[in-house]
């Protein structure tokens, strides 16, 4: 599996998930999208995840994107057996 860089991963989310957002609504901003590359490790279905999250939540947790996305790195990592 092939992981994105930085600017992939960035492509990669305004492709999937900007494109049909007005301006006014686009909620990932640069650093919401280096956050996202950084937990997900530029992994596609990790990228999927972190975003679906991130759009499905409440707008008053978006509002400290950072504290939210922190949040979801346990979910995201892969268990590490024994």
């Amino acid at each position: 599996m092939s992981k994105l860089n930085e600017k992939d991963t960035e492509l990669y989310i305004h492709e999937k998930y900007i494109i049909n957002l007005s301006a006014e609504e686009n909620i990932f901003t640069d650093d919401v999208m280096k956050k996202i590359h950084h937990l997900s490790n530029g992994i596609t279905d990790r990228i999927d995840f972190l975003c679906l999250q991130y759009l499905s939540d409440p707008i008053g947790v978006k509002q400290n994107s950072k504290i939210y996305l922190l949040s979801l790195i346990h979910i995201s990592e892969p268990t590490r057996l024994g």
